[in-house]
């Protein structure tokens, strides 16, 4: 069974696993870390079952349109199912190929994503690709990277080697991608991470 075959399966109970008032707080500051109130178009990438955008558009315009991207069709059937609103459009598609125009999205967002693309690199220089200038990329997992390697090192199959770059890693992974790092945490329970599309400014982290 391959990654995509694990998260057809699993999308059914896939919104139960994030069904957690404290976790919804956490991503709700996260969210708020990135100034969506100004942002015209969003895209949620690796949207699993759409969880994240009743989240994102409590912090967004009404008319702001949401794409919610994911590979795993069965979990996009059940995004568009529970979330049919007007300015939100649950597509299928691949990371690795992304069907949008240069410069089409003010912010994007990956949560839960990150390990699953074995080539990051490739990604976050596509990511630069359909982000406007000045746009910016946050990064989220509601845990620490330890606790989700060992998740996935439990659960086995394609998830066994999946793994989260450190935060210095993953700064030259954005700078080699062309995107200014300008917020990292990788604490213990919580790993977090924003980049813009500008490199004018020199790599400054901001304290925690």
């Amino acid at each position: 069974m391959n990654r995509r075959e694990m998260f057809n399966k699993m999308a059914a109970e896939w919104e139960a696993t994030f069904q957690d008032a404290e976790k919804e707080a956490v991503m709700r500051d996260a969210l708020s870390r990135i100034g969506l109130a100004t942002a015209h178009r969003i895209l949620d990438l690796g949207c699993g079952a759409g969880k994240l955008i009743p989240l994102i558009r409590e912090q967004t315009h009404p008319d702001s349109l949401i794409v919610a991207l994911d590979y795993a069709e069965e979990m996009v059937k059940v995004a568009r199912k529970t979330y049919p609103e007007k300015y939100v459009s649950a597509i299928v598609g691949d990371a690795y190929a992304l069907p949008f125009k240069d410069n089409s999205f003010d912010r994007i967002i990956l949560l839960a994503m990150l390990p699953h693309l074995p080539d990051k690199a490739r990604v976050l220089a596509t990511l630069h690709r359909i982000l406007v200038p000045g746009g910016l990329v946050l990064i989220v997992h509601l845990a620490g990277r330890e606790t989700i390697h060992r998740i996935h090192r439990e659960h086995g199959g394609p998830l066994a080697h999946d793994t989260i770059p450190s935060g210095p890693e993953l700064s030259r992974l954005f700078l080699k991608a062309r995107l200014q790092p300008t917020k990292i945490i990788d604490s213990s329970d919580l790993y977090l991470a924003i980049a813009r599309k500008d490199l004018d400014i020199a790599y400054q982290p901001q304290s925690q």
